[in-house]
């Protein structure tokens, strides 16, 4: 390479050099790289190159003991963090979630393992992500400082109470065919409606059936079925006829 002549370098005081920006780190260009090592050729020690090209002098240090070993101040290819998964175990994880988009990804993690390769859930979400392969199920809401107040107080309120004389109860709904929440599966933005991607349904949801039910310290109480709309009349015949006979 070509040095530098010292009176080149003499014009550039009181400009800072050029700085590449990549990503966390920041990096200087080549030009200012071979420079330093121009510099060091001329007999220039690190203190007199680092306040010429206002660097720091632990940086000078670096460019010179980097160019001593490489024979370079270009970066050689292959540095950085190496992949954890090899590219061949993407692809057939790419495939899995393709044949089966509804892979949870702990069902991924333990068929990546089987593979060889322990790798963390958040590892194969990132490695699905880049290959623009989204998808995920929203969690529940977590308590509110209010509702673990509330609940706490009541706790309280209540801790040496008679439960004997309480009987609780409740009606629930089950769906015939499938249920009513939301199902995620990993897909990109261009299968949206593909068949695989998408979940059968049937009119009225194939139908439903409701059930009642209730519990005391005594344990479970009788299991209802209700025929039809649950209006006022029907529920309170449903008290009339199990509220007397558990208590």
């Amino acid at each position: 390479m070509a040095e530098t002549d010292p009176k080149s370098v003499q014009d550039l005081t009181g400009v800072r050099p050029f700085l590449f920006n990549m990503g966390k780190t920041k990096e200087h260009t080549i030009q200012v790289r071979q420079m330093c090592v121009d510099l060091h050729k001329s007999g220039n020690g690190y203190k007199k190159i680092a306040t010429r090209l206002h660097l720091s002098i632990s940086t000078v240090r670096g460019i010179i003991k980097k160019f001593k070993t490489t024979g370079t101040v270009v970066n050689k290819p292959g540095r950085g963090r190496k992949f954890i998964l090899p590219p061949c175990t993407v692809r057939r994880m790419i495939r899995e979630i393709k044949s089966s988009p509804k892979l949870t990804v702990t069902e991924l993690q333990q068929m990546v393992a089987s593979w060889g390769h322990k790798v963390s859930k958040t590892t194969i979400r990132r490695y699905l992500h880049a290959t623009s392969c989204l998808g995920g199920m929203h969690g529940k809401k977590l308590l509110t400082h209010n509702h673990k107040r509330k609940r706490l107080e009541f706790a309280k309120r209540y801790w040496d109470f008679n439960w004997d004389h309480v009987l609780w109860s409740d009606e629930t709904k089950i769906e015939l065919f499938g249920n009513i929440c939301s199902k995620w599966v990993w897909r990109n933005s261009r299968a949206e409606y593909a068949e695989k991607h998408l979940m059968p349904t049937v009119k009225y949801r194939g139908g439903s059936v409701m059930l009642w039910a209730s519990f005391s310290s005594k344990g479970p109480g009788n299991l209802v079925r209700v025929h039809g709309i649950l209006n006022a009349l029907k529920y309170q015949d449903i008290l009339k006829k199990n509220l007397v006979a558990e208590s």
